[in-house]
């Protein structure tokens, strides 16, 4: 049974329309709740292509299906068994994923921003890397993973705008990546990879079946 369990945040609700009747079905349990992001205005992606991406695609020699999902800016997923959660197109922003190896439970958010300051507007608070990671990591006990068996990955955070000399230009993909390294021992999660940090973009696919990142 494929199970994508959890997903919050985002723009829109368009969940129905988004994955279509057939991914549904795929996915029986996923379900998604709304966080707007304030402020921000366009679309990031195309979502006709993300209704073609988000479907069930050939998983090996052994012909078994896998659930892949497209996670956008400012949004968490947790799933179980044969899901792949896919961030595209990642460049300063970061995909911080979180694999419970027991019970074969990972997650993944994709973060814009390091941290959201005390008392900032909760609105919206899954962009920063702090907020995320530590939603991510309480949903995921909600849903069965514990905490004994946790480990995290970590990619993107990329340094794409380089206009100004370094001195004077605020790296966010460093600082993403290094909030989330924070976040992550403040939650007693080891760091089992990374791939961060350069001057190039990335799509990440994580493998909810062993952990692997791509």
């Amino acid at each position: 049974m494929l199970r994508c369990i959890y997903r919050y945040g985002g723009s829109d609700d368009r969940g129905n329309r988004r994955y279509g009747r057939q991914g549904r079905q795929s996915c029986a349990l996923h379900w998604k709740q709304v966080w707007d992001r304030a402020g921000q205005s366009g679309k990031l992606y195309d979502d006709d292509a993300l209704r073609t991406f988000n479907t069930r695609i050939s998983g090996g020699a052994g012909g078994e299906k896998m659930c892949q999902i497209v996670i956008k800016p400012n949004e968490i997923e947790i799933s179980a068994e044969e899901a792949v959660l896919t961030a595209l197109a990642l460049g300063s922003s970061i995909a911080v994923c979180i694999y419970d190896d027991k019970n074969r439970i990972g997650g993944m958010a994709y973060a814009i921003l390091p941290e959201m300051k005390d008392g900032a507007e909760k609105r919206g608070g899954l962009r920063f890397v702090n907020e995320a990671v530590e939603v991510l990591y309480e949903k995921m006990l909600e849903h069965g993973a514990q905490a004994g068996h946790m480990w995290g990955k970590l990619a993107g955070g990329a340094r794409i705008f380089c206009f100004a000399p370094e001195e004077h230009e605020a790296d966010i993909g460093k600082m993403n990546v290094e909030q989330a390294r924070i976040k992550l021992q403040m939650l007693g999660i080891p760091i089992l990879a990374e791939d961060t940090g350069e001057n190039y973009g990335r799509t990440v696919y994580f493998h909810v079946r062993d952990g692997s990142l791509r």
